[in-house]
């Protein structure tokens, strides 16, 4: 969980705030032990004590998330960010329909924090 807790961190500092109550919308897959989802909550809070930003935190179960997500892109309002293992075989197809952010010069020299067929 350590990377994924730096790249979640990394992550959140670089995405743009979205138009809501909350500085940042996150949808995150439900993890299958409860330290897993403790995990998130903890860097989430960590997070939101280091910049003062409020993050709205929402765990999905792993068959419900591809489909909230889809929902969500079709209605104009996907979260600010969204993690799950199944979602990665949506990622080819809205990234030919153009609706996945360019995060190349946010990310810039904090690149060395993902992996780099995650970049790619």
């Amino acid at each position: 969980m350590g990377k994924v807790a730096v790249a979640l961190a990394a992550i959140l500092v670089l995405m743009p705030l979205g138009v809501r109550a909350a500085d940042l919308v996150v949808w995150w897959e439900k993890g299958f032990y409860p330290q897993e989802d403790a995990a998130v909550r903890e860097t989430i809070a960590a997070f939101e004590q280091k910049t003062g930003k409020q993050v709205e935190l929402t765990f999905y179960e792993q068959a419900e998330l591809p489909g909230k997500l889809e929902a969500a892109l079709e209605a104009g309002q996907p979260p600010d960010f969204a993690y799950g293992g199944v979602i990665a075989s949506n990622i080819t197809q809205w990234a030919f329909e153009d609706r996945l952010v360019d995060l190349t010069e946010p990310v810039g020299s904090l690149a060395g924090l993902f992996d780099p067929d995650a970049l790619a």
